[in-house]
């Protein structure tokens, strides 16, 4: 089963409100929206497997992108955000792709909520889903909602 995720916009309760049959409401869905921690994966999933996957290719995966908009973009929001930082984050100063590295390591040991940070990992993520390399552990109750 492959999920295809975008940005939605969304009111659940106007939707789930209508005075419309299940079938109805579903008729013309698109995408369905999902929470993964502990809806459809298991909570651990997340800091086991997807937070070490993004340390363990950031470097690689900068290499191979950095000269792309969107991850251009990233790095001067960290750049920012560093700037704006904690004295012990500021150095090194983000120059290169190793500097790059030792801040997002950084925010990641930190659990830092980045808006910088979790783009770049859901760039990461994503490159892994599509090579194969990363895959997901799905309930078995979820693929059986998703097949009715």
């Amino acid at each position: 089963m492959t999920l295809d995720v975008r940005l939605l916009t969304f009111d659940f309760f106007t939707w789930y409100h209508m005075p419309l049959d299940l079938e109805t409401k579903m008729a013309n869905c698109q995408a369905v929206l999902l929470d993964i921690e502990g809806t459809v994966t298991p909570i651990s999933f997340v800091h086991e497997i997807l937070f070490p996957y993004a340390r363990e290719h950031v470097n690689n995966y900068l290499s191979q992108h950095l000269q792309q908009p969107e991850v251009q973009a990233d790095i001067q929001k960290l750049r920012e955000e560093q700037a704006n930082d904690a004295e012990e984050l500021r150095q090194p100063p983000i120059d290169s792709i190793d500097t790059a590295v030792t801040y997002v390591n950084r925010l990641i040991d930190l659990d830092r909520k980045s808006p910088a940070l979790k783009s770049l990992q859901g760039k990461i993520w994503k490159a892994g889903y599509e090579d194969g390399s990363l895959k997901s552990p799905v309930y078995p109750d979820v693929v059986e909602a998703f097949e009715r």
